[in-house]
């Protein structure tokens, strides 16, 4: 470096340790740390964050002296950023960006000059590498929820800030309100708000607005500079622990809006007029999005919920980047319609053409009217989807063939005098006369032995390899004027997931493992459990991926039941043979954990129950590990969980979180199997087998576990 270099560095006081001789600038540690953009379009900064990311360490790079001639007068600008000209356009342009934002250059400064290396500056001014970026959309725009959002200009305390100008096509958008009086946004502004830029994706603009208040008086700018007071003394405190880069960061992307949305001339201010709301979002594809309830259940709004749609839009942007793009035949179940429960028939592609299938995936919506949260369903319930055996005729020739139906026996009963007031017997009221009612009589019944109905054999169409068939009954209906349908009624389940608290969502379930439930092809039998009668599309989504080996096997292995000291008694070991052609098998099941029984302890859904198969002796255990851990399921958005539900959605379960889907246990036993492999069940409380005298809560495990074998 040159001495007018060194100078002009000095000058800005972006050098605090000189040059060796070898040309390396010496690092001063302030535990400052990287921001790089992850896979999901989100920075990171060395912690771990929920949709992952990895960590730029600070490099050692002297920037190569790009002083101008003496005669030329550089800019304020030009001087603040010509240090860092040859660390590369992009750095430069960084720093040129923020040089008209006092607060946000002032911190980058002090950043910058605790070790003044290109590594450094990348980190400090927050260079970004968008990736996989969703274009701008042009429309058509509207103002609803998963509309596209139009261009909109914001006045904040920094200057306008201009939507398009901002796009990315990575970042998520969170707007939050307050009004003077209005209790919930007095209580989301007047909450903590370190946690919020302590854990929040990095991918976000927070934009804190306030309405008019009840005299209709526009009183944001006093509101919104009271709250970024207290915002900038937890930043102050976030850059002292986790570094000032982070600090920088969130400076760059925190906004106060300078004017009432009531006040505003533009799209955004009539859809909260017609719509006023205390938060919403925007998601990284531009769609209007409500956020959901940001408080626990009967507590005060925090400002650490808004980042959790911030994280959820983050999930889907990943989930969509890595979906399947080669061909896919897809069979669609549901079309968006209202439905509850239902028994189905589905046709499925030939067995011909299953056969070429290596893959199945089932997307799952379940959408509210016009996508509100006000329009949605309350309770987090169990809902799944099971295929099931169908009669292999499939119309019943015996549904008008007279037939004995089924006859209750009946005692009989000898007749039972009554009395009078005078103790004379009696039959009847009559029979007594003036002297009074006749009580105690009985009247005598006459026996009728029972008869048991009608019964014709049939046979079941069990899923999978055609003529696959069990023995069953038909069994003559109550008027005796048919038989009812041969009675099929086995099922395996496919998929599970617990629906929302007063939230939509959408699930895609990797159900590859139960293919060869569905080798036969043709019209297949299907039971839909969905609870509430969202809007739903399901689809099957079949592919081939040029996978390895496929699934060729389904047993079923254990269920669950009452979770109590007698939980494990009824689940005797299975032993099964293994084909020589198998390349691998796994031991696979959906465990659930619910109920309790009036106390406040509850040991199927809040406690650790363990659950231990063993595979010829060698053993291979679930576990819970959010279970107590009140924010167990809000850890788990970037996995899918719905954020902000109207509900205890935060708190960790044994098995299951509302609004996601139920992600199997899947054990590989391939190494531990022979020709002829024993396994076995038992379900623990805590890590030990439920012992006698125990209290039993009433909870339940539903669990369905089953042996795949691929080849």
């Amino acid at each position: 470096m040159t001495v007018r270099g060194l100078i002009v560095l000095l000058s800005l006081g972006l050098v605090s340790a000189c040059s060796s001789s070898n040309g390396s600038t010496a690092i001063v540690s302030d535990a400052g740390i990287g921001i790089t953009q992850d896979a999901g379009g989100g920075a990171n900064t060395g912690i771990d964050e929920q949709d992952g990311g990895s960590t730029t360490g600070i490099g050692v790079m002297d920037p190569v002296d790009s002083s101008p001639p003496p005669d030329i007068t550089l800019s304020p600008c030009e001087q603040r950023c010509q240090p860092f000209l040859d660390c590369g356009e992009a750095v430069h342009s960084a720093c040129e960006s923020t040089c008209n934002d006092a607060e946000v250059a002032a911190c980058e400064d002090e950043c910058v000059a605790v070790s003044p290396n290109c590594d450094r500056a990348t980190a400090c001014f927050n260079l970004q590498e968008e990736a996989n970026p969703v274009p701008w959309n042009d429309g058509p725009y509207g103002t609803g929820y998963r509309q596209t959002a139009n261009d909109f200009t914001l006045p904040t305390l920094r200057g306008d800030w201009n939507f398009a100008t901002h796009w990315n096509g990575a970042d998520n958008y969170i707007f939050a309100s307050t009004q003077t009086g209005f209790q919930p946004g007095v209580e989301l502004y007047a909450s903590l708000p370190y946690p919020l830029f302590n854990e929040s994706p990095m991918n976000v603009h927070y934009f804190f607005m306030s309405y008019h208040n009840a005299e209709g008086v526009d009183d944001s700018i006093e509101n919104v500079t009271a709250l970024k007071t207290s915002i900038d003394d937890r930043l102050n405190t976030l850059g002292e622990i986790r570094g000032k880069p982070l600090e920088c960061h969130w400076r760059r992307r925190v906004h106060y809006v300078t004017q009432s949305p009531w006040a505003m001339q533009n799209w955004l201010g009539q859809m909260l007029q017609n719509r006023p709301s205390l938060a919403f979002g925007i998601d990284r594809y531009q769609q209007l999005r409500p956020v959901g309830l940001l408080s626990l259940v009967q507590s005060t709004n925090q400002l650490r919920h808004l980042q959790y749609p911030a994280a959820y839009y983050n999930f889907e942007r990943k989930r969509d980047l890595s979906a399947w793009t080669g061909d896919i035949t897809q069979v669609t179940v549901y079309g968006g319609e209202a439905v509850k429960n239902q028994t189905l028939y589905v046709d499925m592609p030939s067995a011909e053409e299953m056969a070429t299938f290596d893959t199945l995936e089932i997307d799952l919506r379940q959408y509210c009217d016009a996508h509100d949260d006000q329009n949605c369903f309350e309770w987090d319930y169990k809902a799944w989807l099971e295929v099931r055996e169908q009669p292999a005729v499939a119309e019943n020739p015996n549904a008008e063939t007279a037939c004995q139906p089924k006859v209750n026996g009946v005692e009989g009963q000898a007749e039972v005098l009554g009395t009078c007031e005078d103790m004379s017997e009696c039959t009847t009221d009559m029979d007594c006369g003036d002297t009074g009612m006749c009580t105690g009589y009985q009247a005598p019944v006459e026996a009728i032995e029972a008869v048991e109905a009608d019964t014709l054999s049939c046979q079941c169409l069990q899923p999978g390899i055609e003529g696959n068939l069990r023995d069953s009954q038909q069994v003559c209906n109550g008027e005796g004027t048919g038989y009812g349908d041969c009675q099929c009624n086995e099922a395996w389940e496919i998929a599970r997931w617990i629906t929302t608290y007063n939230r939509e969502g959408r699930w895609i379930m990797d159900a590859s493992a139960f293919l060869p439930l569905l080798d036969a092809g043709g019209t297949t039998r299907f039971r839909y459990v969905g609870a509430y009668p969202y809007n739903t599309t399901m689809h099957f989504n079949f592919s081939n991926r040029g996978k390895a080996d496929r699934a060729a096997t389904v047993t079923k292995l254990f269920n669950g039941g009452g979770f109590g000291p007698n939980y494990s008694l009824d689940k005797e070991a299975v032993t099964l043979p293994i084909a020589d052609s198998t390349t691998r098998s796994e031991v696979l099941a959906f465990i659930t954990g619910h109920g309790f029984g009036g106390v406040p302890h509850n040991c199927a859904e809040f406690c650790n129950h363990t659950h231990h198969f063993t595979v010829n002796d060698t053993e291979f255990v679930k576990s819970h590990q959010y279970i107590n851990d009140y924010y167990g399921c809000a850890k788990q958005v970037g996995l899918g969980t719905v954020p902000n539900q109207y509900g205890t959605w935060t708190i960790g379960r044994g098995g299951w979180c509302p609004g996601m889907d139920v992600k199997p246990f899947v054990a590989d036993v391939s190494d531990v199997t022979t020709p002829t492999t024993t396994l076995g069940y038992r379900g623990y409380l805590n890590g030990v087998p439920y012992q006698e005298g125990q209290a039993n809560y009433g909870g339940s495990i539903w669990m369905n576990s089953y042996f795949v074998t691929y080849e």
